[in-house]
This record gives C-alpha cells, sequence and structure tokens, in this order.
C-alpha cells in the first residue's frame, strides 16, 4: 500500500500512513484468538486513529483490511467506526478472499454488521472480479477491482537467466504449515531423487509456535537432504532482488491464498512458478502457461511439474517470459496506481 502511494499517478494526494497492523509475522492472518490485551490494544489504536483524523483533517481515508476471522474483523471495525465519526470520505480495501470469511453473508447477523460498517464505505475496493461477484448486489455500484502490485525493480531481472551448475527452487514466505514449508521439505526430498543437479533456497522467519528453526532444521536432516536446502533467514529491499535473481523457478504450495503476492513477484522476475491450485494462483499462473499447478495437497503434482521445469531449459524461458508479460500488462505498479487515482478524483469531485 505504501509503494502504491508513491507512485507517480497518486503524487498529486499528500497522504500519511496509519499503522494499525502489529501482530506477530508468525501469526495466520485473519485468524487470531481474542483477549482482553488484545481488545484494549484496538480500543487504543481506535482512539489514536479518531484524533489523528481529527487533527489532520483529511479529504478521503483509505482504510486497507486484511481481517477474514470474526475477532479480527471486528477490531477493524472499531477502526472503521472512528473514522466514520468524521464523516468524510472513505475508502474500503479488502485485501482477502470474500467467500473464505465470515463477513458478508454467513449468518443474517454477519449481513448486518457489515451493512453498518464496512458496507457504508463510499467505495469498496477487492482483489479480482471474481471476488467482485461474490458480494451481494446491494454494493455492486460501488465495487471496484484493484489488484495487488509488485516492486517494479524486479522488471529488470534478467531472463533466461545464466546456466549455473545448480537449478535454484525459491520459496519465500512465513515458514509455517499454512504458507507450505513442510510440503517444500517433502517436495525436496521428492526431487532430489529424480534430479541431483537441484537446490532450494527458502527464504523467510520460522514460526515459534510450529517448532521454529530447530524442527526444520531436524526434518531435513531426517530426509538426508541439508545439501540440497538452504535457509536464508528473512529478507528486504535489494537482499530480495538478489534472492530473486538466484532463483530459476519459484515454487509456491500455499494451502491459504487471497491472491498469492510472492507468486506474481515471481512471475515479475521472469521464472516459472509452480504452486497449488487456490485463491486467485490459477488467474495469475495460467496453468501450462507461466507455470503449473496442482491441486491443494498434490505433492506428486507439484514434483512432476518441478521435474518437467527443472529438464527443459527453454521451458522455463518461455514460462518465465509469459508470466513477465501478465505481470507488467496486468499488475504493473503504474496501471494500478491510475485506477485508484480516478477513483479518488471521482469521490473528491476533481476533473478528469
Amino acid at each position: 500500500m505504501q509503494a502504491l502511494l508513491k507512485a507517480k499517478a497518486l503524487q498529486s494526494f499528500e497522504s500519511q500512513v496509519f499503522n494499525i497492523s502489529r501482530g506477530t509475522p508468525w501469526e495466520i492472518v485473519g485468524y487470531k484468538s481474542v483477549d482482553l490485551k488484545r481488545a484494549m490494544r484496538r480500543l487504543k489504536l481506535a482512539v489514536q486513529l479518531w484524533l489523528h483524523i481529527r487533527k489532520w483533517h483529511p479529504a478521503l481515508v483509505h482504510f486497507h483490511c486484511g481481517s477474514s476471522g470474526p475477532w479480527d474483523f471486528l477490531g477493524d471495525m472499531l477502526m472503521f467506526l472512528a473514522i466514520k465519526l468524521h464523516k468524510i470520505k472513505i475508502v474500503f480495501h479488502w485485501h482477502c478472499n470474500p467467500s473464505l470469511t465470515f463477513f458478508p453473508g454467513r449468518t443474517r447477523a454477519t449481513q448486518l454488521i457489515f451493512q453498518m460498517t464496512a458496507g457504508t464505505a463510499d467505495a469498496l475496493f477487492v482483489l479480482s472480479e471474481r471476488y467482485r461477484r461474490i458480494l451481494p448486489d446491494l454494493y455492486a455500484n460501488k465495487t471496484f477491482v484493484i489488484p495487488n502490485t509488485f516492486d517494479s525493480s524486479l522488471l529488470s531481472i534478467p531472463n533466461p537467466r545464466p546456466i549455473r551448475r545448480f537449478v535454484h527452487v525459491i520459496f519465500i514466505g512465513r515458514l509455517t504449515r499454512e504458507k507450505g514449508i513442510w510440503d517444500v521439505i517433502q517436495i525436496a526430498s521428492k526431487l532430489v531423487d529424480k534430479a541431483s543437479n537441484v537446490r532450494f533456497l527458502v527464504a523467510g522467519q520460522p514460526s515459534p509456535v510450529e517448532g521454529g528453526m530447530d524442527r526444520l532444521q531436524r526434518a531435513i536432516k531426517e530426509l538426508d537432504i541439508e545439501s540440497n536446502i538452504k535457509f536464508i533467514g528473512s529478507i528486504v529491499e535489494e537482499e530480495k532482488k538478489r534472492f530473486f535473481n538466484e532463483g530459476d523457478i519459484m515454487l509456491s504450495p500455499s494451502h491459504r491464498e487471497s491472491f498469492g503476492i510472492a507468486a506474481l513477484e515471481g512471475m515479475a522476475s521472469g521464472i516459472p512458478v509452480v504452486a497449488y491450485s487456490i485463491g486467485l494462483l490459477p488467474d495469475l499462473i495460467k496453468n501450462g502457461l507461466g507455470g503449473f499447478l496442482a491441486d491443494q495437497g498434490d505433492i506428486d503434482g507439484l514434483v512432476s511439474g518441478l521435474y518437467r521445469i527443472v529438464q527443459d531449459p527453454a521451458l522455463r524461458e518461455r514460462m518465465g517470459e509469459y508470466g513477465r508479460e501478465q505481470a507488467k500488462r496486468r499488475y504493473d505498479i503504474n496501471i494500478v496506481a491510475e485506477k485508484v487515482r480516478n477513483i479518488y478524483s471521482t469521490l473528491l469531485g476533481y476533473p478528469g
């Protein structure tokens, strides 16, 4: 969101960021339990947000929400109501898959809560046309598709990659079961038996709730693949670009995705993506064109797709180029920012 606000199309708007996301990186996004400490923190943030808006007097608030569990959503709606008290324009940007959430539509009560809170926003942003159709017709005229975007510096990474001694399969994300880290380990074990020239590079932070790095290291030791998989920890900015430059194929065996930003970054960097067919990943990757997809949990299917790409450098190049063109044509930051600018301008009554 902060990168989007810096795009050329939005430079005519002065903006400030009020960060309400202070959870731990390994928590499951949108499905946290409720406790008194978390409830009081949300209440405190709502008061701080109300005071911040009162002091700054913005013309519009762009509220970015990734919550899908009931308690997190209600906590975010407390923040939303703090904005509503100021009677200013609000964009509600829903960064999740509505079909996997508790709001709106699971029950009459949840429909009513959504209708009284987020449903009163002046514009609703969703990630895809498919998600827009999930929302009730009541919101059709003010719902807009604003997809995620990516770091445009990844487009400068050369494609095809140079021929190396080893083909590098990369994974980036939280090292949790939800994001598929245990699938990565099983896939690595199976693939290196078929192709000895493969190495796995894994970036991300492990979850202490799931045993942390010690448990991951024990698992790869038991499978005797210590020399085939390397954990490099969390990476940011230039480190991230170097990481994608080292990759030849991206593996994304996540079990829960609203969009798939990591997969999009892989596409933008010019490499094929192999993933489970969940969320919007089929729309992003296009099975057989930008990479290969398998049914959720089909580890052998992912191994088969990876093996085909590992063995065929020309296929890697074609798939990588297709993915990069898709990323540039549909998800470039300037294209997305222009859509946002047009909606801002309409809401605020600006010409053009």
